[in-house]
């Protein structure tokens, strides 16, 4: 496997944990287990919170931002990157962390 098979790997396999997870994200502890009680029952996509079956979180949606960075640019280009971070924090995102919010849209204090 060279090394751009492992790269899209490596998004691929984060954007399903992403997805998988985001709709327990900040959910009291057991909030899985009790939506799928019995092993194997929670096989399907499921929405939650304020996310849909496979939609991905602010956290997926930045990082998308930084591997199209890193091929377009064809590297590291800090300023390229905030630059795209701050075109999606402007076009109000469905979801934003507040700190990362206030950076990036000069809310900061």
């Amino acid at each position: 496997m060279d090394r751009a098979e492992r790269a899209v790997g490596a998004v691929v396999g984060s954007a399903v944990s992403d997805a998988l997870g985001g709709p327990f994200e900040f959910g009291p502890e057991g909030a899985f287990s009790a939506r799928f009680p019995t092993p194997g029952s929670g096989r399907e996509m499921c929405g939650g919170m304020s996310w849909e079956p496979g939609e991905a979180t602010d956290e997926m949606q930045m990082a998308v931002l930084v591997a199209d960075s890193l091929l377009e640019r064809d590297g590291l280009d800090l300023p390229d990157m905030f630059a795209r971070f701050r075109h999606w924090a402007a076009s109000e995102p469905k979801d934003i962390g507040l700190a990362i919010e206030a950076v990036l849209t000069d809310d900061a204090p």
